[in-house]
């Protein structure tokens, strides 16, 4: 197919999109799914670099889609808001995981010391 036939498929799916958010058709989730997910996952893996991570995050990208929805269906430009949105929770996960891995401020101190009695649990 040529360029300007997956144009024309793109805007296609676009305005369909558009419609079924526009009404709060349920289907309007899975199209977008079906629309975005494969290449919101690619984005997520690439920054994430981990499976596990990336299917979580791209979990927490839909259901922000879900509660967007209705301004999803004004949007003059779909694509570059659900894209911005995925941008959005990357750089939130990456914040948050920074500050877990030497961040032990918010566990309690019994968890994180060692044992002071030289007993074992043997």
């Amino acid at each position: 197919m040529n360029a300007e036939g997956n144009l024309l498929d793109r805007h296609s799916a676009t305005s369909l999109i558009r419609a079924a958010l526009g009404r709060d058709d349920p289907a309007a989730v899975e199209l977008m799914w079906c629309r975005y997910a494969r290449q919101l996952y690619v984005v997520v893996l690439a920054s994430l670099r981990s499976k596990h991570d990336a299917d979580d995050l791209l979990q927490t990208i839909f259901m922000k889609i879900v509660r967007k929805r209705r301004q999803l269906a004004k949007a003059h430009y779909l694509d570059a808001y659900v894209h911005q949105i995925a941008r959005n929770e990357i750089s939130s996960f990456l914040r948050q995981r920074r500050r877990r891995p030497g961040d032990l401020s918010e566990v309690e101190p019994w968890l994180t010391a060692s044992d002071q009695t030289g007993a074992t649990n043997e």
